[in-house]
């Protein structure tokens, strides 16, 4: 009698579960998934067919925005690239058996500033690269354990300034090399200080730098390149300021003063204390890019777990995404000269970065990291959703 109470009652609910509504079996936080496509037979490639992805970074335009030089691997090591936006035409640029690690471009043109690792020890140096030649011309020279660190050009392309270590880098001074001859000149010493040079006024009269106490506190100065006379603006314990850059006669940075995350400020020169800056972002902002004069911004920000990037023009309170879905933008550069000319970079779940030429209201696709050759139909179909967990917090989950 009791054997057949219990299947009786196993036979309600499992009749009763058959008439749920479909993705539901009692539990509500379930996802729907939707109807999964039929995929087509997928065809056998080599397994490091699908590791052919070539990134590249560091962009820049050239001065003419004709040219966007670029770092990637050639195979090996990693040397500057670059594509003639006219044809589209890729031409490797540098040959070194060294990594090149970062490189800017010359004002006029006619070189480039190339930071190389020698021996893999992380002992940078500085060197100029003649884009006609191709000769190279050591501009640092840092010594055994210690390392060379560029900061900018000067308007006229004459000069770099940039920041070298000392005793082993315990200490620091900035510096300031012609390009052409090689002759170099301290322009701020660092006795007991660890300085970095963050960035130089357009009219080359100003240098803003931070002086790092430890890992999460720097002071914030500006030294008048003319007088020699050093101030700080912002010098307190506790604060970390970084991503210090130059927008006409204001310094725009970021710290965490009075706040859980890193916000952006704003310093005048000749003011006495910066303020919070007026920006559509109300988020932890990780990084800060300023293009034309500062009339072209990129915001690298968090949002709880993800990542966002947010292009502003000609200040900080309008958003611009030139017609890509905003989750997808995963980087963005300028020209120096032109707010019209840049390069988007789009990134999702189931597609590489690939990179997207805009001029005057134009864009292309000028750059695809998936050099594999395997057709998109033969992956995965990727989807997102966010989850809410226990305390709230929403959950960015991807599933295939």
């Amino acid at each position: 009698m009791r054997t057949s109470y219990w299947i009786i009652c196993v036979g309600f609910l499992l009749s009763h579960l058959a008439f749920l509504p479909k993705g539901l079996t009692g539990n509500t936080n379930l996802i729907e998934l939707g109807d999964i496509p039929q995929r087509p037979l997928a065809p056998v490639y080599p397994f490091d067919r699908f590791f052919q992805i070539r990134k590249i970074f560091n962009l820049e335009f050239s001065q003419d925005n004709k040219t966007l030089y670029m770092l990637r691997s050639d195979g090996s090591v990693n040397n500057v690239f670059a594509i003639n936006l006219d044809d589209k035409a890729e031409r490797q640029i540098t040959h070194f058996s060294e990594p090149v690690e970062e490189f800017l471009v010359g004002r006029k043109g006619r070189f480039l500033i190339i930071v190389l690792d020698a021996g893999g020890n992380e002992n940078y140096d500085i060197y100029r690269y003649d884009l006609e030649s191709g000769n190279v011309l050591r501009l640092t020279e840092s010594g055994p354990k210690d390392m060379s660190i560029p900061c900018g050009l000067s308007a006229s392309g004459k000069f770099l300034f940039y920041t070298q270590s000392k005793k082993a880098r315990r200490e620091t001074d900035l510096w300031r090399v012609d390009v052409i001859s090689g002759r170099s000149t301290v322009v701020l010493k660092g006795t007991e200080r660890l300085l970095m040079c963050e960035d130089i006024s357009d009219d080359d009269r100003y240098l803003v730098f931070r002086d790092i106490i430890h890992n999460n506190e720097a002071y914030l100065g500006i030294l008048d390149l003319a007088s020699g006379v050093e101030q700080y603006i912002v010098r307190e314990p506790g604060v970390n300021n970084v991503e210090a850059e130059f927008a006409g006669d204001r310094i725009y940075f970021l710290n965490a003063k009075n706040s859980n995350f890193f916000r952006l400020w704003e310093y005048q020169i000749g003011e006495t204390a910066p303020i919070l800056a007026d920006i559509a972002i109300d988020n932890d902002i990780e990084s800060l890019s300023l293009y034309a004069s500062g009339r072209v911004a990129v915001v690298r920000y968090r949002t709880q777990l993800n990542g966002q990037t947010t292009i502003l023009l000609d200040g900080f309170r309008v958003p611009k995404t030139f017609g890509f879905p905003i989750p997808q933008i995963s980087g963005a550069i300028f020209s120096r000269t032109d707010l019209e000319v840049g390069v988007i970079a789009t990134e999702n779940a189931a597609t590489p970065p690939r990179f997207y030429l805009l001029s005057h209201h134009k864009r292309e696709l000028i750059y695809d990291s998936n050099r594999s050759g395997i057709d998109k139909k033969y992956f995965a179909e990727a989807r997102s959703v966010v989850v809410q967990s226990f305390d709230g917090l929403k959950i960015p989950v991807h599933y295939f």
